[in-house]
């Protein structure tokens, strides 16, 4: 799926598309993410040096955000007036949603970390710092575009699950918009192979993480070393690198259960691990438990003899 020349509508203000605003422009999403904010730098930096802990943050916060450019993520609109229902605003599906996930190290994380775990799901296609600077945004692609609700919420669970709060309140509705902004790192790829999702679950704890298989190599039948490998990745695991490497250890020792790999042999192997290696300091108990919540997700998908 090339999603960089699909359509959408770029706005002047929030407001675009209503009554209280402009018609706004067809774009598409190569130029709203990598040019067009380019109309609002100044203010983009500007909100990133208002002082967070000042009284009136917030409504300065409020003053910029009223000047900066919006675009629709999950279709071309007609329209954004509430009259008229969303169903008959829609032009054309573009078969994506935006996650966003706020006050990235309030919550415990590092921004270049998290962006790097959001981007290593196959289905994500371009993740970016948000307008203030302290959140980031993904946009991610998914394979029933007439199923946005379903599937941005299912993304959410999961990531909550994972012990990342994330703004509930967008990417469900085909009308969202999202500020521009700019990232000197941001992260993009051309193709992406959208998510598709066999089976709806609507309680959080009943959730399976993200697939994240690693790359296919021959297995021996050998558990005991496929443990050991595993372990060994986990221990050289450094800052930026965590989520992945914890994700993708026990996706893969979760996936070899069905096969004869001692489940509490192998998830114990992984919790000692993460406990052992020093990066991990402070954080322990956060991948302890992504490393659980994978670990069952692998159980359910088992792997083949090429993992």
């Amino acid at each position: 799926m090339n999603w960089q020349q699909l359509q959408v509508n770029l706005y002047g203000d929030h407001n675009g598309g209503t009554k209280w605003g402009e018609a706004g422009r067809v774009r598409t999403l190569r130029e709203g993410l990598f040019s067009d904010f380019g109309d609002n730098i100044s203010d983009i930096v500007a909100l990133r040096k208002l002082d967070r802990n000042a009284a009136d943050y917030d409504t300065e916060k409020k003053k910029i955000k009223k000047r900066l450019q919006c675009h629709t993520t999950a279709a071309l609109l007609s329209t954004r007036q509430k009259e008229t229902p969303e169903k008959d605003r829609i032009i054309k599906k573009t078969g994506l949603t935006q996650i966003d996930i706020d006050h990235v190290e309030a919550q415990g994380f590092d921004i270049d970390e998290l962006k790097r775990f959001i981007f290593s799901f196959p289905f994500t296609c371009f993740v970016s710092v948000s307008c203030s600077g302290d959140g980031i945004f993904a946009i991610m692609a998914i394979a029933e575009p007439d199923k946005l609700a379903a599937y941005t919420e299912h993304v959410h669970n999961i990531l909550i699950k994972n012990g990342i709060k994330v703004d509930t309140g967008k990417g469900k509705n085909y009308s969202d918009l999202r500020y521009v902004s700019y990232d000197a790192n941001w992260l993009e790829r051309d193709e992406v192979d959208p998510l598709r999702i066999r089976h709806f679950r609507h309680k959080i704890g009943q959730y399976r993480a993200i697939d994240t298989k690693p790359k296919q190599t021959n297995f021996n039948g050998n558990h005991g070393a496929l443990i050991q490998s595993q372990i060994k990745n986990i221990a050289g695991a450094q800052i930026g690198h965590r989520w992945h490497t914890v994700q993708s250890a026990a996706y893969t020792l979760g996936g070899r259960v069905w096969r004869g790999l001692d489940a509490h042999e192998g998830l114990s192997a992984l919790l000692q691990a993460i406990e052992n290696n020093t990066a991990f300091t402070g954080d322990h108990d956060k991948y302890k438990e992504c490393a659980r919540v994978c670990f069952e997700a692998g159980k359910a998908n088992p792997m083949p003899d090429k993992i």
